[in-house]
This record gives C-alpha cells, structure tokens and sequence, in this order.
C-alpha cells in the first residue's frame, strides 16, 4: 500500500487518544498569545444588554 500523504505544515503536534489513534495537527499559534492580535482586538466582556455587572441576577429554576 503507497502512502499518498503530502505535509500541508511545516511544524505538527502529535497527539494519541485512547483507542491508539496517532493524530497530526498543523501546529498554530495562540492568538491570544499574539501581542498584534490583542493590541487590534477588544477583548472586554460587557452584557448583552449594555451596562456593567450587578451581582445582584436572579437564575432560573
């Protein structure tokens, strides 16, 4: 049998699962490790209602 796979990465993580499948994955950075991703990108979180946190919501049962 010829194996017919060609690298589409130049770097991969490896990773096994518990049947002893072996996975690649093309190895990407985090982008929120990325200075430029952070710096360009509004990371707050604010409710979707508008306004800041109360503290005081009630859940539903």
């Amino acid at each position: 049998m010829r194996n017919n796979i060609k690298p589409m990465a130049n770097e991969y993580d490896v990773f096994q699962d518990r049947n002893g499948v072996i996975m690649f994955y093309p190895k990407r950075k985090n982008p929120f490790y990325d200075d430029n991703f952070i710096q360009s990108h509004n990371l707050r979180q604010s409710e979707e209602f508008g306004g800041p946190l109360i503290g005081k919501e009630k859940l539903d049962d």
